[in-house]
């Protein structure tokens, strides 16, 4: 979807992940650049469940707050160098233990 005058797109995602052992459900909402040229922002928000299939254990709940840099189309199409800040709280439900916060930086390239 447009957004900002049509600068950006507005991509929502919903996820399902089955194992033996666990169900986890996501929804995720991604802003980037349309049109991708040198350094371009791009951010996300996802919000996600994880359930135990057996056991007594509660779900945890996480909820991630996603920023990037990411500079394309350099001098080959095929270069990209990525910068990610993000921030996640991690919440066990039916539980008494206190949530979890993580804080990580990414840096990614490729050629």
């Amino acid at each position: 979807m447009a957004s900002f005058g049509g600068r950006y797109t507005t991509t929502p995602e919903v996820g399902l992940g089955l194992t033996e052992a666990t169900r986890e459900y996501s929804h995720t909402w991604r802003l980037e650049k349309e049109r991708r040229a040198g350094l371009s922002f791009g951010a996300e928000v996802e919000a996600a469940r994880l359930e135990a299939v057996a056991g007594d254990a509660g779900p945890e709940h996480r909820f991630v707050l996603g920023l990037g840099w990411r500079l394309e189309k350099a001098r080959r199409e095929d270069v990209a160098l990525e910068f990610r800040l993000e921030g996640a709280r991690l919440e066990t439900a039916n539980d008494n233990a206190r949530p979890e916060h993580r804080l990580g930086l990414t840096m990614t390239a490729s050629w």
